[in-house]
């Protein structure tokens, strides 16, 4: 009978059998991400055969505990018999009878994956917006419902949706289909349920993605299903269904399956700064950060641009903007060359070039008013900064009682006379000290500076004493 001949053939080893009309059985064998697909038999199957089987099924569905019809059309069946998910199609939706039963052959807990406590800890007490994501056949499903498991253990109440219902669950959590075929109407009826977690297993529509987002606003925790064949793809899964700014409120964490094993985790958070790459202070915007969570390296940017959403990968624009540097940097040198016949140190950050060179020397590069610095930065097309070169090492300050600092770096950019301070102080208010006189207060900006038009009074006044040689030091006002 078909029927034995089915089960006899569904052993341990074997996680889909592929039946078709007019071709040999066959089978794939092995675990997610390590299997092969075998014939087991040379000889057809026959149509009468698979009608068989497919009505032997069909009443098991109807009469069997823990077997259902998941979905009955006119050219498909979908059912969940036991453990087993079957699909059997009819011409015309395809062009010969054909049944597919998958069975899940994997039953992990969380503990058999060997995640770091660092990842664990997430999972228990962070991580509300998770997105499972891997390739078909990958062992997604199998993890997703290890983390089930991992939260009922730690008494939360978890529900799962899924179509069909095949996740290998316990009692303890309710297995949801998706109701008349709405997934945002069985969303509805979750939050009346008031569940800790729920398992949105294999989101492939856009109403799955919006339902997942809302479910996640209103306060559940999360954790979504999704093909994808690179980490980043699941997330970008999420663009243009959901507002790029609400993406790290919705997912924050991504889990990448590959071959039956976590493959990679990304953290998502959301900050306000000048994308990586981009030189005008003017173009802060939020920002959300994709990093890789164990190491905390930044691996992508993602944020709007114009009418665009950008991903960008900062390794690519990492790599772009040394070479960049590199090029700079090699026209400053020459270019100092033949001003100067002393010692120089030239460094760029943030698009801006600073440039060391012997206290003798600064009058040279500078010029009378400005003007040799002013020609330099107009015909390399990027601002400089010019320091004395026996400050480089004072720039990283160490703090006295009085949280003083001697020999603040002064700046002179093209417009502006620019004190440097250390980031760690910045938004923060500091009374001025020139020599042993109160000077005034003055805020630090954001990037840990006061910027003064050199055009002005106090930027000349504040040049000159600088040019005299008399100490600069401050205090923090209010710091506890």
């Amino acid at each position: 009978m078909m029927l034995e001949w089915v089960y006899r053939v569904l052993d341990d080893y074997t996680m889909s059998l592929h039946l078709r009309a007019g071709a040999p059985p066959m089978a794939k064998r092995g675990i997610p991400g390590e299997w092969e697909l075998v014939v087991l038999d040379e000889v057809p199957l026959h149509e009468e055969e698979l009608l068989q089987l497919a009505d032997d099924l069909i009443q098991m569905a109807e009469e069997e505990d823990d077997s259902f019809i998941e979905e009955d059309r006119e050219n498909v069946q979908v059912l969940q018999v036991k453990n087993m998910r079957v699909v059997i199609s009819h011409p015309p939706f395809s062009d010969s009878l054909e049944i597919t039963i998958v069975k899940p052959i994997a039953s992990k807990r969380i503990e058999d994956y060997n995640l770091p406590e660092k990842v664990l800890e997430r999972l228990g007490n962070k991580a509300e917006g998770v997105v499972i994501a891997g390739s078909p056949g990958a062992g997604k499903s199998t993890f997703a419902a290890a983390i089930a498991l991992f939260f009922a253990d730690k008494n939360k109440i978890v529900k799962t949706i899924e179509k069909p219902r095949d996740l290998v669950v316990d009692d303890r959590i309710t297995q949801y289909t998706i109701l008349d075929n709405d997934p945002e109407h069985t969303g509805d009826i979750l939050l009346l349920l008031r569940p800790d977690y729920v398992i949105f297993d294999e989101m492939r529509k856009t109403r799955d993605f919006e339902v997942f987002a809302d479910m996640r606003l209103a306060g559940i925790g999360m954790v979504g299903v999704v093909h994808a064949t690179r980490p980043i793809d699941a997330i970008q899964r999420f663009i243009g269904r959901v507002d790029v700014g609400l993406i790290p409120s919705i997912v924050d964490t991504l889990i990448f399956i590959e071959g039956g094993h976590v493959k990679t985790i990304y953290s998502l958070q959301m900050v306000v700064k000048v994308p990586t790459g981009f030189t005008d202070e003017g173009l802060a915007r939020p920002v959300v950060e994709i990093r890789d969570f164990l190491n905390n390296e930044l691996l992508y940017e993602m944020y709007s641009f114009g009418e665009q959403i950008v991903m960008m990968p900062i390794s690519e624009t990492t790599d772009k903007m040394k070479e960049k540097e590199e090029r700079i940097i090699s026209r400053v040198q020459k270019e100092l060359s033949r001003i100067i016949s002393g010692p120089f140190k030239i460094k760029v950050y943030n698009g801006i070039v600073e440039v060391l060179v012997s206290r003798s020397e600064i009058p040279k590069v500078i010029g009378k008013g400005g003007k040799v610095i002013s020609k330099l930065e107009a015909k390399l097309g990027v601002p400089i900064d010019v320091l004395p070169l026996e400050t480089e090492e004072p720039i990283t300050p160490n703090y006295g009682d009085t949280n003083e600092l001697d020999g603040i770096p002064i700046k002179i950019r093209k417009k502006h006379v620019v004190l440097k301070f250390p980031y760690k102080i910045a938004g923060k208010e500091i009374h001025l000290y020139i020599g042993d006189k109160f000077y005034g207060t003055f805020t630090v900006n954001d990037h840990g500076e006061i910027l003064f038009k050199k055009s002005t009074k106090i930027g000349k006044d504040l040049r000159s004493k600088a040019e005299q040689g008399i100490p600069f030091r401050y205090e923090v006002v209010n710091e506890n």
